[in-house]
């Protein structure tokens, strides 16, 4: 059985992912596991937790990380805390591939701590900023992550059912491949 554990950061990634939750809970061998987080939970950026349980899924943690201020000093010690909980719980939960949406500070602690742990990590909704200068979130979780624009399904169900033959280009999964 495979462990995949989606992170969800705020209302939106979860409106996003929901139909690949849908899906992926329907396979037997997948232990799906969420962890809310940030502004997931916060009520004045509608917390999600009830919608998630009322969609039938349960919520393996719910990992506290934002600070007020809306300032740089406020993202920066929200990325360190959630560096902090999120590589207790990913220790707690041990899952084998992770799943973050977006590339915001808040996604970022997620890259940080499945990159020290080794646990590969899917990057979806990746920014389309054209812009010369892409947020440093973006940039940083690029390098980490295994991008999985719109095929996000169609891939994980092929590792499920075939993790010896299935084939990303990234290096990065090579390690993973092995267990």
């Amino acid at each position: 059985m495979r462990k995949i554990c989606f992170v969800i950061t705020a209302r939106p990634s979860y409106s996003r992912v929901r139909s690949a939750l849908c899906s992926l809970r329907k396979l037997v061998n997948v232990d799906l596991q969420i962890i809310l987080t940030a502004s997931a939970l916060l009520d004045r950026y509608g917390n999600v937790a009830h919608e998630v349980e009322s969609d039938g899924f349960y919520i393996s943690s719910r990992v506290f990380t934002v600070l007020e201020g809306e300032s740089p000093v406020t993202m920066a010690k929200t990325t360190g805390i959630g560096i902090i909980e999120l590589t207790s719980e990913f220790q707690r939960l041990k899952p084998d591939l992770v799943v973050t949406i977006a590339d915001r500070f808040e996604t970022l602690a997620t890259a940080i701590s499945t990159t020290y742990l080794g646990i590969p990590l899917v990057h979806l909704q990746v920014s389309t900023n054209q812009t010369p200068f892409p947020s440093i979130p973006f940039q940083i979780i690029a390098v980490l992550a295994i991008p999985f624009p719109w095929i996000m399904i169609s891939l994980l169900r092929s590792y499920i059912l075939s993790p010896a033959s299935f084939q990303i280009p990234r290096i990065k999964l090579t390690c993973f491949l092995k267990h």
